[in-house]
Order: structure tokens, then C-alpha cells, then sequence
């Protein structure tokens, strides 16, 4: 699942977002997975769809919507700038969210999110979908000085069962990704 970058894979079944994480994981998670029921693509940014779409257009089982998610539905000023895209009043283009709680009816397993600072208005509007289903999630924590507290103090208040892990993926400062698991 995800706002502006992640992905979600529910019961075997997922949503996701295409960006620089996610350019070598769908195709690890489709030769690692490859029984899985639905795998969905969430990005508000055509240009960012316009590759997976192709590359994975054999498959039936993966969707793509041009969206994003949030805390609630509304349109919001979007700055499209590649793997750095991000919410801004001064934003060129116009987007759609919603919270996921809206848009996702069925069971979700694994929410990935690398969203450019909106996890937690993402997070807000996931509550439904964190509290019914213990999904395992992957939230990147490194956009927002004080996410290292504040998204697990998030989480935690929906639902206080999930172990914590922290993993950093490169030797700069961005790409430090807050797991949760389902204890």
C-alpha cells in the first residue's frame, strides 16, 4: 500500500506504488510469490505507472490505479519530480487521494509505504485496514526528522501487538525503512 510510494500486498494480494524501492521488488516478489493472488499498484503520478504497466501488462492478477492515498478524499497539489515527487502547494499538477480504509474492501497482509513525508496521513487513513487485518507493514521513517517516534507511536496506538524493527539501506541518510510485525 501506499500514498506517493509503497506498496501493498493483501492475502497475497497487494498494493504498491512504483518508485526507485520498488523498481527491483515487484519482479523479486513475482519470481518469490509467484501463487499470489492480487498485487496492486498505487501511484498519483502517471509517469510513474507508465513502466510497471508495461513490464507487468501479461499478468492479470496486477492492477495499477493512478491515486494516491491520504486521510481523507480530497485533490491535492502534487510536485512530480521522478523518484522525489511530493505533495506541495506550489505543485504543478493536480492529484486524487483517499484513505485506504475507502478504497480496499478485501484482506491485506503487507503494506509497504515510501510516500516523501505523507506516512502518516497515510497511516490516519489506514486505521480500519491496520486494526481488522494485522497486516505486516514497511514504512520508510527518514522524511520527517521526528517519524523515528512518531510513526510507531502511530502504529502502536492502533493496534500495540506488532514487534519493531529498523533497517537503513544506504550510506546516506534517506532510505531507513521502520518494520512491524505481527506478534
Amino acid at each position: 500500500m501506499a500514498l506517493f510510494g509503497g506498496f501493498l500486498n493483501s492475502g497475497r494480494r497487494g498494493f504498491g506504488k512504483w518508485g526507485e524501492a520498488l523498481r527491483i521488488f515487484p519482479k523479486g516478489f513475482l519470481k518469490d510469490c509467484p501463487n499470489f493472488k492480487k498485487y496492486r499498484f498505487l501511484n498519483p503520478d502517471k509517469n510513474n505507472i507508465l513502466l510497471p504497466k508495461g513490464e507487468f501488462k501479461k499478468f492479470q492478477n496486477i492492477e495499477f490505479f493512478e491515486y494516491g492515498f491520504s486521510a481523507k478524499k480530497e485533490t491535492l497539489k502534487f510536485d512530480s519530480k521522478g523518484s522525489s515527487s511530493s505533495i506541495s502547494k506550489q505543485g504543478e499538477n493536480s492529484i486524487s487521494v483517499d484513505k485506504l480504509d475507502s478504497l480496499i474492501n478485501d484482506k491485506v497482509t503487507f503494506i509497504k509505504m515510501d510516500i516523501e513525508g505523507a506516512e502518516g496521513s497515510a497511516i490516519e487513513g489506514s486505521k480500519s485496514i491496520i486494526k481488522n487485518y494485522h497486516p505486516k507493514l514497511a514504512i520508510s521513517v527518514y522524511h520527517k526528522k521526528d517519524d523515528f517516534w512518531k510513526i510507531p507511536e502511530q502504529i502502536l496506538s492502533i493496534r500495540d501487538d506488532y514487534k519493531i524493527f529498523l533497517r537503513h539501506y544506504t550510506e546516506g541518510i534517506s532510505e531507513t525503512i521502520m518494520f512491524f510485525i505481527p506478534i
